[in-house]
């Protein structure tokens, strides 16, 4: 939980525009950014699971799921593991599970999808794609699921793709991918800071995390820990991409971008005791409690 901030100082430094604006860093840019390479021919694969029971009870189980397929992965890299998001629709809600596999061999992640079974739910639908054939060679071949010879034929002759939209089908197995992606590297980066107690917290935050301060202080810092722990945390949102090469389309990557923003947030165990009225923001969600 955080604690928003009740008085701010003045703003001498223009802090109240840059937690309002991100800072102006784009995929071009050489600093702050960082790539996962994908598996070489390289093929997304995911399974769709629902369940039977009713809706209230229905969407706990998918969450009970969802941490089953968690559980699992124990100490994998991300490229072997299942990585799982809960789909909410006004129609039907249902859990996708991605794992990272290859056009030419079978790999762990793979073998581990299609034998997964969870307990009340059942297989809907089974898919692939890969990051080549994501977009589409024409307006015409949008709504084809899979490329289509002229999008395979021309792919190496073309330096950008023709079309700047996935291709119908995949929008959302391809957003949901990204997504899974992301919360399985936001919760890597807290879990990896558990392991190091004198650096800065990491609190997870929508599609990032919040950084606190660092509550290690020397006889250096002796008399000021109170101005360390009255900071207001800093907010990182994770951008996550999928890019490839038209012209080598047997490799791709992740590129991870972090966007930083000041927040006027307090951690909750440094603003105690709380006087009345003090809003407070649950987390992961954000929510006011």
């Amino acid at each position: 939980m955080a604690a928003k901030a009740q008085h701010s100082a003045q703003d001498n430094t223009g802090s109240s525009v840059l937690s309002q604006t991100p800072l102006p860093i784009s995929l071009a840019s050489s600093i702050l950014a960082s790539t996962i390479p994908l598996p070489e021919h390289p093929l997304i694969a995911y399974s769709v699971y629902t369940c039977e029971l009713p809706s209230t009870d229905g969407l706990e189980q998918l969450d009970v799921a969802r941490k089953a397929v968690l559980a699992r992965n124990q100490d994998r890299s991300l490229v072997d593991s299942l990585m799982p998001v809960v789909h909410i629709a006004k129609d039907v809600s249902a859990l996708y599970v991605f794992a990272l596999g290859s056009t030419e061999r079978q790999l762990p992640g793979h073998d581990a999808l299609f034998s997964l079974e969870l307990e009340h739910l059942t297989v809907t639908e089974r898919s692939s794609f890969i990051p080549a054939g994501i977009y589409p060679c024409s307006a015409a071949c949008a709504s084809r699921a899979e490329p289509c010879g002229q999008c395979l034929h021309s792919a190496r002759a073309r330096s950008s793709p023709p079309e700047p939209l996935p291709r119908i089908p995949l929008r959302q197995p391809l957003m949901l991918f990204l997504q899974a992606a992301r919360d399985r590297l936001i919760d890597d980066i807290a879990e990896a800071s558990k392991l190091h107690p004198r650096g800065r917290t990491v609190t997870r935050m929508k599609g990032g995390f919040l950084l606190g301060s660092i509550l290690f202080s020397s006889e250096w810092g002796s008399g000021w820990e109170n101005h360390v722990r009255s900071r207001t945390m800093i907010y990182c949102h994770l951008q996550v991409h999928i890019t490839f090469s038209t012209r080598t389309p047997s490799t791709a990557r992740l590129v991870i971008q972090p966007i930083m923003q000041p927040t006027y947030y307090l951690p909750l165990y440094s603003s105690l005791p709380l006087p009345a009225g003090v809003p407070v923001v649950l987390l992961p969600h954000g929510v006011p409690a």
